[in-house]
């Protein structure tokens, strides 16, 4: 499905490039369809990514909506540039949003990470002293199964 949106993404303009208006109603309208199917099927297991893929999807959507703006659908040119600060906006809310997903995702990897060789440490020592514990038994019971030969061996 990825890769279908982006083909059509890129097909559809150049194909209708004459036409501004289709071009945008058309992304408009592919944006919705993606975002309906994308929320129906749920395709990642984990809630985090589910939400950052929809809070893309709807930033995304809203410089759609920017386009509108920047078409021809506005002839004033005060008004495309103040919706250029808009702009601007929504790519630095969508680009500090996924940073910050990505900086906590690996944090929390790292402490998971750190844990795990805690665990494993404290997993090695347990089977260290287990078999240590294991040693000295078996020595003592060979040192009596010696004894024990050597006085039956004797009689």
């Amino acid at each position: 499905m990825f890769f279908l949106r982006r083909f059509f993404y890129v097909v559809f303009p150049i194909a209708f490039n004459a036409e501004s208006v289709f071009q945008i109603q058309f992304i408009c309208f592919c944006t919705q369809l993606y975002m309906i199917y994308y929320a129906g099927s749920r395709p990642h297991t984990s809630r985090g990514k589910y939400r950052i893929e929809i809070f893309n999807d709807v930033i995304f959507m809203m410089m759609i909506y920017h386009l509108i703006c920047f078409s021809d659908f506005n002839s004033s040119m005060e008004a495309r540039f103040e919706m250029g600060y808009s702009q601007v906006s929504l790519i630095g809310i969508l680009i500090t949003v996924n940073i910050s997903s990505m900086v906590f995702t690996s944090c929390v990897d790292m402490k998971r990470a750190r844990v795990l060789k805690t665990l494993e440490k404290a997993k090695m020592k347990r089977i260290e002293e287990s078999s240590e514990i294991l040693l000295i038994h078996t020595d003592y019971w060979m040192s009596e199964v010696k004894d024990k030969v050597k006085t039956d061996y004797l009689k």
